[in-house]
């Protein structure tokens, strides 16, 4: 709680430096076809930003693993949604992205 203004400030200037950059891999995927995104600056602002709050969850799950509060599905099921929204917001097809693979899924959380 203390760092809660210090990790908002850098979540919001991690956005900031970054979204220009994704905007323009994003713009790169409209043009070959990969992404169906009308407006790729804004769209990779949304998409930084659960990016950023994935790492976020994957962090409060791990501790919440250790201590025994959610299961193995449980976390496989709350990152799964993650790569559902983002697929959603990046116009690809459902299954495309995988923000983690079942091998680190088990070194991480089991």
């Amino acid at each position: 709680d203390d760092n809660a203004i210090v990790r908002e400030r850098l979540r919001r200037e991690s956005v900031r430096l970054v979204t220009p950059h994704f905007a323009a891999i994003i713009r790169q995927g409209v043009g070959e076809g990969v992404y169906m995104l009308a407006n790729s600056e804004q769209m990779a602002r949304v998409a930084l930003s659960l990016i950023l709050d994935v790492g976020d969850e994957a962090g409060q799950l791990y501790i919440a693993r250790q201590a025994g509060e959610v299961s193995l599905d449980e976390v496989r099921q709350r990152l799964a949604a993650y790569a559902t929204a983002l697929e959603r917001v990046l116009g690809v097809p459902p299954g495309t992205l995988k923000l983690i693979d079942e091998s680190t899924l088990h070194t991480w959380f089991d």
